[in-house]
């Protein structure tokens, strides 16, 4: 079979990159601070803090195969994908701030509930733009290596702001902007006002990744019903294989981030190191792309994945030893699990097709 040729150009495959901005800022974030904010700022319960993501988790299973299913079959004159770009962009900026305003006074009811319900709100619309935007950019690039790059360069800008997001705000969130706060503690103006900051990129990255590749007008695949597209799907072994891995990965992913501060407070007590062990993580995640790139043209892309991810869990493990023995390794074990965090990011992505 003929190979097929990469048709995208480096300014076009840059566009899609930094579409990749929105949900990396806001995820991020989210991942690292947003259950410690729930219950160390405004005092929601840890049961309670938890079952918001776990709702917030459930609804997303839910939203995305339908989100799926609208874009493809949405019929505009902007195309089926990109026109979303355009309509999540001021929502999604808007949801991120509201899941910041709780207050402790609200008790834990009223904060449970308001919570859940924009925590909600916020997984609906980052998904109406995500799912658009990562079939967007497997179809703009058909060639087997050429998604391989596409994913690269998307993943380059990903992790590249994910140092940003893992950095940046916990300085602002303790910047003395409440005087019944002690300096250096975050508080609830300072989340407000990083979210404030941060809403700002999230209603750009859309509109830019808009510019990348013109898609056909008026959609003219045939319509089929919800139910018939996602039998169709499970029954593509591939595909079923490859979500597998994608799910795995990003499960992860999110695991680490979402109990990386309370390992460092509370088990080997590095927290005032959280920004910078976090920077590393990432800064060797996008360090480590252009390797991860070559080693999936050279071996393939499962292989590689493989490779990375034993790499990963192997280092990981390692953070279960007693916590002297993790701080007289963390130094060195921390710069490798980004390194092979970069085949996390970018392989299943690659591919998911």
């Amino acid at each position: 079979m003929k190979e097929q040729t990469q048709g995208l150009r480096v300014w076009q495959k840059i566009c899609y990159g930094l579409g990749d901005v929105t949900p990396t800022l806001s995820n991020t974030i989210i991942g690292f601070l947003y259950v410690f904010f729930l219950t160390d700022v405004v005092g929601l319960s840890a049961t309670l803090a938890g079952t918001v993501f776990l709702l917030g988790s459930a609804w997303d299973a839910f939203t995305d195969p339908m989100a799926g299913y609208l874009s493809d079959i949405t019929r505009s004159r902007l195309g089926k994908r990109r026109i979303y770009f355009l309509a999540t962009a001021l929502p999604y900026a808007v949801s991120f701030f509201l899941i910041w305003l709780p207050a402790p006074q609200w008790g834990q009811l009223g904060i449970f509930c308001y919570a859940t319900a924009t925590y909600m709100l916020y997984r609906t619309v980052s998904t109406l733009f995500i799912v658009p935007y990562t079939t967007y950019g497997m179809e703009i690039e058909e060639a087997y290596d050429g998604r391989t790059s596409l994913m690269g360069y998307r993943f380059f800008f990903s992790i590249l702001l994910g140092l940003v997001a893992a950095a940046v705000p916990e300085l602002i969130t303790t910047l003395p902007l409440d005087p019944a706060v002690p300096a250096g503690t975050p508080s609830r103006a300072g989340y407000l006002l990083m979210a404030v900051i941060f809403s700002i990129p999230l209603v750009t990255s859309p509109i830019v990744v808009f510019f990348a590749y013109r898609e056909q007008p008026y959609n003219q695949s045939p319509r089929t019903s919800f139910r018939r597209r996602v039998l169709d799907t499970f029954r593509n072994k591939p595909f079923v294989q490859s979500l597998v891995i994608y799910m795995c990965a990003w499960m992860t992913i999110e695991f680490v981030q979402g109990l990386l501060i309370y390992y460092l407070n509370n088990v080997i007590g590095q927290g005032e190191n959280f920004a910078l062990i976090a920077g590393i993580i990432l800064g060797m995640a996008v360090v480590s792309l252009p390797f991860w790139v070559l080693i999936s043209k050279k071996l393939d892309k499962r292989k590689a994945y493989i490779l990375g991810l034993g790499c990963f869990a192997a280092l990981v493990l390692l953070l279960l030893l007693p916590a002297g023995a993790v701080n007289a390794l963390l130094w060195y074990i921390i710069p490798v699990i980004g390194f092979a965090m970069g085949s996390m990011h970018m392989i299943p992505n690659a591919l998911i097709p």
